[in-house]
């Protein structure tokens, strides 16, 4: 929420309404509704603990005074029924909401984590599997930071039963590329190698394409001289970023 604050700051400095509706939208039904509500959703029949239902209802409070300029209306209906209010009290003579955390905070990264529980449920959604069944994954990186303080939303957004770490590609398993790391699911099925090279063909195309258009950004003499440096450096990283995936899929496809 920090970084949305800021980020949606900046956009209203600029005028720029439209993109601070957008990145409302994305806070609101992806971050919190998608994500934050599945992390912190208790086992089926047990209660929410207070502590952590409190600071959900301060959240969702929040996201109602910063979404108010935009609907007024809903989010003053919202925002009286989600806690006691007194009388006269209303949203729109309430606080607007600002960043409050310190610069130094400790940075929460669940980039590695999110992605690697979509790519489980694309995989099941894929092969047919039930939510409920789970498999075991085995993760092969660089940086196990990335993954081991998540440990616990992995095996419960993805139902996984197990996450071990490896340095060497497992003999069985199917690929879910995450970044440039290696996931490996072990399956009880038999996997159709013909349907798998097709589907890493597929990938390589696409990011063989996106290479393609980056390496046109960088080609186009005013973007490198107009952008920011910082600019253009994250569009090179992710060149090399997309080059060493497609590596990846190149020796899956290989050991199949």
């Amino acid at each position: 929420m920090n970084d949305a604050y800021k980020e949606i700051s900046d956009k209203y400095a600029d005028y720029k309404l439209s993109e601070v509706l957008m990145s409302m939208y994305k806070l609101i039904w992806d971050d919190f509704c998608a994500w934050y509500l599945e992390m912190i959703k208790p086992e089926y029949g047990k209660p929410i603990n207070e502590s952590t239902y409190k600071e959900t209802i301060s959240f969702f409070d929040e996201l109602m005074r910063m979404l108010h300029p935009f609907m007024p209306f809903i989010t003053e209906e919202v925002w009286q029924n989600i806690t006691e209010r007194k009388e006269g009290e209303s949203i729109c003579v309430s606080v607007y909401p600002v960043k409050i955390s310190p610069d130094n905070q400790a940075k929460i990264d669940l980039q590695h984590a999110v992605e690697l529980i979509q790519q489980v449920r694309n995989l099941r959604n894929s092969k047919g599997i039930s939510p409920k069944e789970a498999f075991d994954i085995a993760i092969k990186t660089s940086d196990k930071s990335n993954y081991e303080a998540y440990q616990y939303l992995i095996r419960k957004l993805a139902n996984v039963s197990a996450v071990s770490f490896v340095q060497e590609k497992p003999e069985k398993g199917i690929l879910l590329p995450v970044d440039t790391d290696e996931v490996y699911a072990f399956l009880n099925l038999q996997i159709d190698a013909a349907a798998e090279k097709e589907k890493i063909s597929k990938e390589i195309e696409y990011l063989q394409g996106f290479m393609n258009s980056v390496d046109a950004k960088l080609g186009n003499e005013k973007f490198v001289a107009n952008a920011k440096p910082e600019l253009v450096e994250k569009e090179r990283q992710k060149k090399a970023d997309a080059a060493a995936k497609i590596e990846v899929l190149k020796g899956s496809m290989a050991s199949l």
